[in-house]
């Protein structure tokens, strides 16, 4: 029995630590290449997915804590 670890973020898919798991475990024991195009094609996405939500849970964050002027009776 082997075991491969590798570390990554439990909150989002991690198709670049899949790529290195495969090309630093997986294709030294089966003694074969794997591709991974896609996985390294899908990192990119994911990357720039989780940057635009990150920018944009920021900004909400931002608007939240703004000091705005209240009128005595509202």
């Amino acid at each position: 029995a082997v075991g491969l670890i590798v570390e990554s973020d439990p909150r989002f898919p991690d198709p670049e630590a899949a790529r290195v798991l495969i090309k630093h475990g997986i294709e030294s024991l089966l003694e074969r290449e794997v591709p991974v195009s896609d996985l390294t094609d899908r990192a990119e996405q994911i990357r720039e997915t989780k940057d635009r939500l990150a920018k944009r849970m920021q900004d909400a964050n931002d608007e939240s804590t703004q000091a705005r002027p209240i009128g005595m009776y509202q």
